[in-house]
């Protein structure tokens, strides 16, 4: 009977010792899953909220750059688009860097959002990029107020010719600026043409200002060139480009023929003397000038009744290189700039173009205008500050 008891109780310590060990490592395994588990759909939040990131950010950036795409989860899947619209499980899958292929001035949307299986899609990431223009155009260093060739943009049409690139405003009917580039190749015997006229680029409906427009036996002020015609002498065709109608502004006699004369011809002479090409961007400000005849003159009225704005100054800046190539990475702390704001007015008479210096940051501050953007942020801050 004892040696019974003994075994009933022996086999129920055995089977009480299992269970206990049964028990405990069916808590610990459970514990485990359950780890695993909310690791696992914490990789999964994660997916859900880290957005995907682009190697380049919203700029002008080249035809050809590569952009590269990712996000923060291991083996989540990007999908992307580059039309503007937005990225479904059916687009893109990013694979490879992105290139960026367009033509100067094109615009191109890319939009991209992470997908990681069993978690919520990340929100979809936008990157805007504008392509930029080639070296020694115009714009190469930048367009000052954004502007594109889009009727929807009547005070900031962008209309582009290989002399110049200007912003023009359909309101006021003169450019809001102009901007060229200038070597020495640029200038050469060819005679000034005088063929003022109307410009064939603007769109259809827009009034396009003709020669006899600015009436100066009434007003008394010049049909002001922006980009000079002594800046492009090379060839009859770039120097009656200079001549149409959207690149000029009501100018004082006084400013157009002296101060603005002087500085034009000072400019060419840096060029031409000293071996090196110029970055220019030059426009009207304000709005009242004043010539021999009116005084305080705000715009001039045509005779189909179309109102064409006096400025009250006019200003230019001017980035000078040592002839060469790859002239962003050129411009430094030291480069060479000059700039004016001069007002429209016959106070000018007898005054030295030097008698009008400003800084590059004063003529922003005026107009708003973000001039020679593409340069360095450190590099800008430092030469557009300078007053020389």
């Amino acid at each position: 009977m004892k040696k019974s008891i003994k075994k009933y109780i022996s086999i129920f310590f055995c089977v009480a010792a299992f269970v206990f060990v049964s028990c405990t490592q069916g808590v610990g395994g459970e514990q485990n899953i359950v780890a695993q588990k909310e690791n696992i759909d914490s990789e999964k939040i994660s997916a859900g909220t880290a957005p995907v990131t682009f190697s380049v950010g919203e700029s002008y950036v080249d035809s050809g750059t590569s952009i590269t795409l990712a996000t923060q989860t291991a083996g989540a899947t990007i999908y992307y688009t580059m039309d503007g619209s937005t990225p479904t499980a059916s687009s893109s899958k990013y694979t490879a860097p992105l290139k960026i292929i367009g033509s100067s001035n094109d615009v191109v949307i890319v939009k991209a959002f992470a997908r990681y299986e069993g978690a919520p899609d990340s929100p979809v990431t936008t990157v805007t990029y504008t392509i930029g223009w080639a070296e020694n155009t115009a714009l190469y260093l930048g367009n000052p107020s954004s502007a594109r060739a889009d009727v929807a943009l009547a005070e900031n049409y962008l209309l582009e010719r290989s002399q110049y690139s200007l912003s023009y405003n359909s309101t006021t009917l003169i450019p809001n600026w102009v901007a060229w580039h200038l070597c020495s190749s640029d200038m050469g015997n060819v005679q000034r043409k005088n063929s003022f006229k109307a410009d064939p680029l603007l769109p259809a409906l827009w009034y396009k200002v003709k020669s006899g427009d600015y009436q100066a036996r009434t007003y008394g002020f010049d049909r002001g060139h922006m980009c000079p015609s002594g800046d492009r002498t090379d060839i009859v065709e770039n120097n009656r480009a200079t001549f149409f109608m959207t690149n000029m502004v009501p100018q004082s006699p006084a400013n157009n023929q002296t101060v603005w004369n002087y500085f034009e011809r000072h400019i060419r002479d840096v060029v031409k003397n000293t071996s090196c090409e110029a970055y220019i961007v030059c426009g009207p400000y304000g709005r009242g000038g004043t010539s021999k005849k009116k005084e305080d003159c705000v715009e001039i009225i045509t005779n189909s009744g179309s109102a064409i704005t006096v400025p009250s100054h006019t200003w230019k800046a001017v980035i000078y290189l040592a002839e060469g190539t790859d002239d962003i990475s050129r411009i430094d702390a030291s480069t060479r700039v000059e700039a004016v704001f001069v007002p429209n007015d016959e106070t000018c008479r007898g005054k030295s173009w030097q008698d009008y210096r400003c800084s590059i940051d004063y003529i922003e501050e005026k107009t708003g205008y973000d001039l020679f953007s593409r340069i360095p942020d450190e590099i800008e801050a430092v030469i557009e500050a300078r007053n020389n």
